[in-house]
């Protein structure tokens, strides 16, 4: 993911807290526990003493990652040099992902049930790519039908993880990085818990059969104060290609370690 420069979320004087790479780092062990639950949910519900509760501790804990990333996201969008290439590296890697994301979820070299967290991110930041180019037309209001596009696509057709919400809040991410340090106090939790919102959608249709509330999202919250946390400034240095190489390859190695031992 892309983040990077000196520039920082709080004034400059007061430029302390967690670096991009320390959240990308907490996030990703924090996505590994997630998906080390997910494949591995028999065996720690079966095999382990208040195994069910212990499963959904570890995927209640990585609640916190996807709103990490999505904020690191709307970073690198404001800095990043080039935003058309930032743009190609999530979508080849959205592709890259799509196989071992399959296998580790339903153990099937190809589902479209729905899609890896690569094309939300994707979307998300094209969202902001639109803002960006029309920023100085009519306030930039031309993309917001752009987005809700987004948005219908993402939960009606591509169905990529986390949906339509997953995208909006890559978006008002974005947005309040601008605003006065009390705002984001007061929003960057409230965005996280959009993470709650769950479209239920039929098979046919245009819109959600109804909104529903997901509980099992709540934790997302706990993401807020890391990203308040957040100094604006890049960390220990780390190839950026570790990053996105991570998620295909844990999820790989995941589910054929899984496969390896038990055989399915």
């Amino acid at each position: 993911m892309e983040t990077a420069g000196t520039g920082a979320v709080l004034a400059p004087s007061e430029k302390k807290g967690l670096s991009s790479s320390a959240l990308k780092i907490i996030a990703i062990v924090l996505m590994l526990v997630d998906h080390f639950a997910v494949v591995y949910h028999a065996e720690i519900v079966s095999g382990l003493a208040n195994g069910r509760a212990v499963y959904t501790l570890l995927r209640t804990l990585a609640r916190v990652a996807f709103p990490v990333f999505a904020y690191l996201i709307a970073e690198g969008a404001r800095r990043t040099s080039n935003i058309n290439k930032y743009m190609l590296r999530l979508l080849a890697f959205a592709f890259v992902s799509e196989v071992p994301f399959d296998l580790a979820m339903h153990g099937k070299w190809l589902e479209f049930t729905y899609q890896n967290v690569f094309f939300t991110l994707l979307m998300g930041l094209f969202c902001i790519f639109c803002f960006q180019k029309l920023e100085h037309v009519l306030y930039g209001l031309p993309a917001v039908p752009v987005t809700l596009a987004m948005l219908w696509l993402a939960e009606f057709f591509v169905r990529n993880d986390y949906g339509a919400m997953g995208v909006l809040v890559i978006v008002l991410f974005y947005w309040v990085q601008k605003a006065p340090k009390v705002v984001r106090i007061l929003t960057v939790p409230v965005i996280c818990l959009l993470l709650t919102v769950y479209p239920i959608v039929m098979d046919v249709g245009v819109l959600p059969e109804r909104v529903v509330f997901n509980d099992a999202e709540l934790f997302a919250v706990a993401a807020a104060p890391l990203i308040l946390l957040y100094s604006g400034k890049k960390g220990v240095k780390i190839n950026r290609w570790f990053f996105y190489a991570f998620y295909p390859a844990h999820l790989f190695l995941l589910w054929l370690t899984h496969f390896i031992i038990f055989g399915n």
